[in-house]
């Protein structure tokens, strides 16, 4: 689904930057990856890949369904913090993935 996609999509990017931020502290440059690490090189360009797989899913679907997140509209008339417009966000039964 749409939103599984979307989750899956941020848990490559994450992984990817948490993957590079470790070899940046341990003193490895991202340009002699293949010649320190072809393993590790060859895990990066494969989660680069299915990142590119699933955002051209992404745009291929185009925008995401009608009511995404049941009942999840901005709250004109909320006060305060900017959480306060899109609250309905918060609530336990708005979610985009199917109950069972």
């Amino acid at each position: 689904s749409y939103a599984w996609a979307i989750q899956r999509l941020s848990i490559l990017n994450l992984a990817q930057k948490h993957i590079e931020k470790f070899l940046t502290v341990a003193g490895i440059e991202l340009l002699e990856l293949p010649i320190t690490s072809s393993l590790i090189y060859k895990s990066l360009r494969t989660t680069e890949k299915w990142a590119q797989v699933i955002t051209e899913r992404l745009m291929r679907d185009g925008k995401p369904p009608d009511n995404f997140i049941p009942g999840c509209f901005p709250d004109s008339t909320a006060t305060g913090p900017l959480i306060n417009k899109y609250k309905a966000m918060l609530e336990p039964h708005n979610t985009p993935f199917p109950l069972k």
